[in-house]
């Protein structure tokens, strides 16, 4: 199930603001999952049909199978810097059990990914 958060802040590049909704999500692929975030304008732009800011990007995958898992992405925005929070399940699993790892990343939207790892 997706994930959506606002986020304000100041104006990043010109044309492109903080105020900017991020939807994650899960994707298979059928060989692999994915979990993907997109950026959205947070005022609506007559100008245009399409409200998305740039494409989709993949923070995580892993491979679609019984052993792997992706699931319950979530997103918080920050209302003050811009930034967002995303954090997400995953499991890898054989012969000694299913390992559960709670995961996320900080996302300064139009910057650079700071990974965080919350182990389980």
């Amino acid at each position: 199930m997706p994930a959506v958060a606002y986020s304000g802040g100041q104006e990043s590049l010109p044309g492109m603001g903080g105020d900017q909704f991020l939807v994650s999500y899960v994707y298979d692929s059928g060989i692999e999952r994915l979990l993907e975030v997109q950026a959205l304008k947070g005022a609506y732009d007559a100008s245009t049909t399409d409200q998305r800011e740039g494409g989709p990007v993949s923070l995580y995958r892993t491979f679609a199978s019984i052993n792997f898992g992706l699931s319950n992405p979530d997103v918080v925005g920050s209302v003050n810097n811009g930034n967002y929070l995303v954090v997400w399940e995953s499991m890898s699993g054989g012969f000694a059990g299913n390992d559960y790892d709670v995961r996320g990343r900080m996302l300064t939207p139009y910057a650079i990914f700071m990974p965080l790892v919350v182990r389980g």
